[in-house]
């Protein structure tokens, strides 16, 4: 077996998962960090007007901005190992592996339902 087609699906399953984050607005990511801000102004008994409100949104923003980096960066490893793996074992077997692999692991993985992304509790 192929093991960097392999790694090359799970890349891409990464990739899709960074992806559900990064694209989402109303992400348990993004909303947590914005929720984090609004409790630290609390904390720190910052008034939040127009200012402050506009920071706890940039949190969230950035946090997507962080996910939206790991899906390219996830994107870029999954093509060096695919074209890798179709250097060792051809492009059919290689595309089948990668494909088969990303498959499996965005259900199993990253299923919106019935179970919940392992990484992320989306």
């Amino acid at each position: 077996m192929n093991i960097r087609a392999a790694v090359s699906g799970f890349f891409g399953a990464g990739a899709s998962c960074f992806a559900k984050v990064a694209l989402d607005p109303n992400s348990k990511v993004s909303t947590w960090a914005k929720e984090q801000c609004f409790a630290l102004q609390q904390d720190h008994h910052i008034t939040s007007g127009a200012n402050g409100d506009s920071v706890c949104v940039a949190a969230g923003m950035m946090c997507r901005g962080f996910f939206l980096l790991g899906m390219i960066a996830m994107n870029l490893a999954m093509v060096a190992t695919f074209f890798e793996g179709m250097r060792e074992s051809g492009s059919t077997i290689a595309t089948a592996l990668a494909t088969g692999s990303n498959f499996t692991l965005s259900v199993s993985i990253c299923s919106s339902t019935p179970r919940r992304c392992i990484f992320f509790n989306l």
